[in-house]
């Protein structure tokens, strides 16, 4: 899940940020979910100290501010709907 004070702080370190935008009605986003977890699970100890993942909440009813500032930050304009 997003937590600015997170997500500030990883990039303060330096590590590589992957964000996943996903909104909790998306069945892509529910279907991409898994092998995002698993391709997480899959980095060796060094790896996993420098990438950090996000799910960020995008057009749903639990994203907050902060989630909608950092998808306007990067062009985020569009969920699909379909899967």
């Amino acid at each position: 899940e997003f937590d600015k004070a997170a997500y500030d702080g990883a990039l303060k370190e330096g590590k590589t940020v992957f964000l996943d935008f996903y909104a909790n009605w998306c069945p892509i986003c529910k279907a991409e979910e898994p092998a995002i977890k698993a391709a997480f699970d899959e980095l060796d100890a060094a790896d996993a100290e420098k990438v950090v993942g996000f799910r960020v909440n995008y057009n749903d009813d639990q994203t907050d501010a902060d989630e909608k500032a950092l998808a306007k930050k990067f062009g985020i304009t569009y969920q699909h709907s379909s899967g």
